[in-house]
């Protein structure tokens, strides 16, 4: 069984129109949601054991955040290909995962993550499958499992949770 866990980035700041889209830091709300996502991945025991994780600054900016609260070390690999990926080219960076690890953590951006939640959801929690085909905000985050022992034969899986910064809100 694997574990798959689909970050979009935290809320970024678009504050200064001078800063190109590749640089743009989080926004004072970015910067608070991402550690509440952290401290949620550490209380569900959801901890991954790689994160691949687009190099953009803000996807950057919400993996340090997030990191700092899960208690443990984990491995974060930046990856070029994830900036504005399409849903293929993010299924391709999974699949060119090891099979030793089992929790994959993909930080990335929309509308491409968006659409590979939506794609992968074949089952699972069908009131959440809905909510994040029609809406995936920013810090939202897809719980999916997938029962196969190499991640090059991901295609579907089951969605088991999707959190949204509203959903923590208070935690």
């Amino acid at each position: 069984m694997k574990s798959l866990l689909l970050l979009r980035h935290a809320k970024s700041s678009r504050d200064d129109p001078r800063i190109a889209d590749f640089d743009r830091p989080l926004a004072k709300r970015g910067r608070e949601a991402a550690p509440e996502v952290g401290s949620f991945l550490h209380q569900a025991k959801l901890i991954p054991d790689l994160i691949l994780c687009s190099t953009a600054r803000r996807t950057q900016e919400t993996a340090e955040l997030a990191l700092a609260k899960l208690g443990r070390h984990t491995t974060l690999r930046l990856v070029d290909s994830l900036y504005l990926a399409p849903s293929e080219q993010i299924l391709k960076a999974i699949h060119g995962v090891d099979a030793k690890v089992n929790t994959l953590l993909v930080i990335g951006h929309n509308p491409g993550l968006a659409q590979l939640a939506s794609h992968l959801a074949a089952s699972g929690d069908k009131a959440a499958i809905h909510r994040l085909r029609d809406k995936y905000p920013t810090s939202g985050l897809a719980v999916l499992e997938a029962g196969i022992g190499a991640w090059s034969k991901l295609d579907r899986a089951k969605l088991i949770q999707f959190v949204t910064p509203a959903d923590l809100d208070g935690d």
